[in-house]
């Protein structure tokens, strides 16, 4: 074997990201998850044809209804997880569905669920869109070049359909919708951009410049223009929509790639710094009144009805992906992984329970005592009483993009983001490897990288999650340590039989907001589930400070990890300075009987 030196260097950023160049699978519950929903979703031929009869049929015309977002939104997370998986079968259904939708165009070209009489009002737009970035993203993965020609002839068609009415002199973006102000309209700046730099006319950009100009929602107030004079949260925007909101924002990121005007990436990332502060939960979603920003981060202790929404969540982790892969920020990692070993990987209806009607997918997730499946967002009932909803449709792209996240690469060679039971290949100039990641990770605090087979010199990038406060790297018998928060990266030439091990010590930290406390483990946030803990629901005894941020406090006394059961993957005994004793579980466990009898809570009542 050579023996080669190691060469280490530490650094709070990644360097600019790309998607691997090889091939990853997971065996954790990520790689679970994304099996069950292509067999319970994209693999179902007749859910697709469903979803087409819509524009067939101008279903939406009378009630100004949204199931137009329908087959969009599923193709867009679809083509992520074929990306993922290379799996034929799956292409081949994305393809079959491309060619159901193309012929239900309307008689001037434009794929709408609104007829002609009755257009450009409630989420004609919006649907529309959702058309536009279903073909845009089929287009990355298309085989056949004439089927490729004739998806950007109706991406024209559909495109030309908006810019005949609207616009200067004729319809204005925000008067396209009576709802929320018309933003969800200005949503679609994101694949009328995306098609300018597919086809270079120039039409195109003009149009995405209409709408950066006119990106309103509210009298004369410019959203993008709130972002870049940074003086307040979204949720005291004049709109504060929270899935619609984040939509515009990733239009105007993609505008700045166009333009280079730093003022628009400037606006972006001083958005989502916003919403870090004082918008997202302990499980990484948005909103804890509805769907809308509402100062989430103070407030998510109170209770509400519906919260913490799946599309919200999703659209989050992809806005957070796509300024990451700008910045390699390990800051905006941190709100991916939180987002996705909790909110996104807690949605996802692992026991098939009716309770939702089945779908793939919960929609809202519950902070304090309640259950899963409070209600199916963005239910629409199509033909015999079936029905489909937003967050079921979306829901595939969140793990699309936790997939893609998790390994990905820079300048050197592979960035590992979050850490999956699986396997990774990487092939670029010269390098090579074959990695087989070994951890339990984020239930557990070890990982292992064997190098299997490698071959060339290359840096190796691993993220220090920020929860750890030293984590010990070692690199061929070789240790170091690294603080939190940032990325090491590795420099050697790479042998077979090589192993990296990376210790991340772990603890259960308690947190506190306004007289309540929640519970975390690393990234994984932890609930009281009745199932495992009878006393959940009940007030505690402990004392804390009324707090009017989440923040750490001192209060356990013990934590023990105990054995996991079958439903869950992991389970803590927590003992409190009052002396009471509470058993714990991994958020996406929690409440999955979706009923009474797995009622759960995050944030817990104290005296």
């Amino acid at each position: 074997m050579i023996m080669t030196e190691n060469k280490w260097e530490y650094r709070v950023q990644a360097g600019h990201l790309s998607p691997l160049t090889g091939k990853s699978s997971f065996q954790s519950r990520l790689g679970k998850s994304i099996d069950l929903v292509l067999t319970r979703q994209h693999l179902q031929t007749e859910l697709w044809e469903m979803f087409v009869r819509q524009f067939a049929k101008a279903t939406d015309t009378v009630d100004g209804g949204w199931k137009g977002e329908y087959w969009g939104k599923m193709m867009r997370g679809g083509v992520m997880l074929y990306q993922h998986t290379g799996n034929e079968s799956v292409y081949r259904e994305l393809e079959n569905a491309v060619r159901l939708l193309l012929p239900t165009k309307r008689q001037d070209g434009v794929y709408s669920t609104y007829a002609m009489d009755n257009e450009l009002f409630g989420w004609d737009v919006w649907g529309r869109k959702y058309v536009m970035l279903g073909l845009l993203y089929f287009l990355e993965i298309c085989k056949e070049e004439a089927l490729r020609e004739e998806i950007i002839s109706a991406l024209k068609c559909e495109a030309d359909g908006l810019l005949a009415k609207i616009g200067p002199g004729k319809i204005g973006i925000c008067e396209t919708s009576h709802i929320w102000g018309g933003i969800n309209s200005c949503s679609v700046l994101e694949p009328i951009v995306l098609l300018y730099k597919l086809t270079g006319e120039k039409k195109y950009f003009d149009f995405a410049t209409y709408i950066v100009e006119n990106a309103g929602g509210v009298g004369d107030e410019n959203i993008f223009l709130l972002a870049l004079k940074d003086e307040l949260y979204p949720h005291e925007y004049p709109v504060k929509k929270a899935y619609e909101t984040m939509s515009c924002f990733e239009g105007l990121l993609e505008y700045y790639f166009v333009t280079g005007e730093e003022k628009w990436k400037t606006a972006v990332v001083n958005f989502v710094r916003r919403a870090r502060e004082m918008e997202v939960s302990i499980i990484g979603c948005c909103g804890s009144e509805g769907e809308v920003f509402n100062g989430c981060t103070k407030k998510q202790h109170i209770r509400s009805y519906l919260m913490q929404e799946t599309c919200v969540t999703v659209t989050w982790m992809k806005l957070c992906y796509r300024v990451a892969v700008l910045s390699g920020d390990a800051e905006l990692a941190e709100e991916i992984e939180r987002s996705l070993y909790n909110a996104m990987l807690g949605a996802v209806n692992f026991e098939n329970t009716p309770e939702n009607g089945g779908l793939p997918f919960d929609s809202y997730s519950a902070l304090l005592y309640d259950t899963r499946g409070k209600g199916i967002g963005g239910m629409r009932v199509m033909e015999h009483g079936k029905f489909y909803g937003c967050c079921a449709s979306i829901g595939s792209a969140g793990l699309g993009i936790g997939a893609m996240y998790t390994v990905m690469e820079n300048e050197e060679g592979p960035v590992f983001q979050t850490y999956q039971q699986g396997e990774v290949h990487y092939r670029a100039d010269g390098a090579d490897a074959e990695i087989r990641i070994e951890t339990k990770y984020p239930h557990d605090s070890m990982v292992k990288l064997h190098f299997v087979k490698a071959e060339g010199t290359f840096g190796v990038t691993l993220r220090i999650p920020a929860w750890c406060k030293q984590a010990v790297v070692t690199v061929c018998g070789e240790e170091k340590t690294a603080e939190g928060g940032g990325y090491v990266t590795l420099r050697r030439q790479w042998n077979s039989g090589d192993v990296v091990t990376l210790h991340f010590p772990m603890e259960v930290k308690a947190h506190t907001l306004g007289g309540y406390v929640a519970f975390s483990f690393g990234s994984v946030v932890l609930a009281r589930d009745i199932r495992f803990d009878p006393n959940a629901g009940e007030v505690l005894s402990q004392t804390v400070d009324k707090t009017d941020m989440p923040t750490e406090a001192a209060i356990i006394a013990e934590a023990e990890i105990l054995p996991a059961s079958e439903k869950t993957q992991i389970k803590v005994r927590v003992k409190l300075d009052s002396g009471e004793e509470l058993t714990l579980v991994d958020f996406a466990s929690a409440g999955q009987t979706w009923n009474a009898q797995s009622a759960y809570e995050v944030w817990i009542k104290t005296a």
